[in-house]
């Protein structure tokens, strides 16, 4: 489509694709979604599960790029950008990025670009798959329904048998990071 490649290289393009959303696990102090212990918000909103407050507020991005550091990792330029703004626009502090008029100011790789996009789809794609596979698009709405409720039933349905490309080998690699 036009994009340059010999802005990045495929391996920041890798990087970037498998560590974006590495701050969506937690942090040693604990893990970024919990269960929520609301059945209020549970029942009402929706809300399966809530963000955990013993850990320090940061957003994704940003716990993405500390965890990298942490470890020691070191990014190049185009890895760093990319993980930092890949969730584009949905961002307000990324306008910086995404709206700059002036050659001084612009994006000097389409990598932020590529990522925002092939995340956005993906996520599309998914919630698509998920929702035609458990069933949760009823043929018609109940008069009462709230957003909560075809939630709670969605999730009820939902389960490996329901997507058959989530395969056991990648079900244990989840399950990995969450074993003690």
């Amino acid at each position: 489509m036009g994009g340059e490649i010999s802005t990045y290289t495929v391996e920041e393009m890798h990087f970037a694709a498998l560590f974006h959303d590495l701050g969506k696990m937690g942090q040693q102090e604990g893990e970024y979604y919990q269960p929520n212990d609301s059945q209020w918000h549970v029942d009402k909103l929706g809300m399966i599960y809530k963000f955990n407050t013993d850990i320090p507020a940061m957003k994704v991005p940003e716990r993405s790029l500390f965890i990298l550091q942490e470890i020691g990792c070191k990014l190049t330029q185009n890895e760093f950008i990319t993980i930092k703004i890949h969730d584009g626009l949905y961002d307000e502090s990324n306008k910086f990025y995404f709206m700059s008029g002036q050659k001084e100011t612009r994006l000097r790789t389409h990598l932020p670009l590529l990522m925002h996009q092939a995340d956005h789809m993906a996520a599309q794609i998914e919630f698509e798959l998920w929702n035609n596979a458990s069933g949760a698009v009823p043929k018609s709405k109940p008069a009462n329904a709230t957003k909560g409720d075809k939630t709670l039933r969605t999730a009820k349905k939902i389960n490996t048998k329901n997507n058959p490309k989530l395969a056991s080998a990648t079900l244990d690699v989840i399950d990995s990071f969450f074993k003690d």
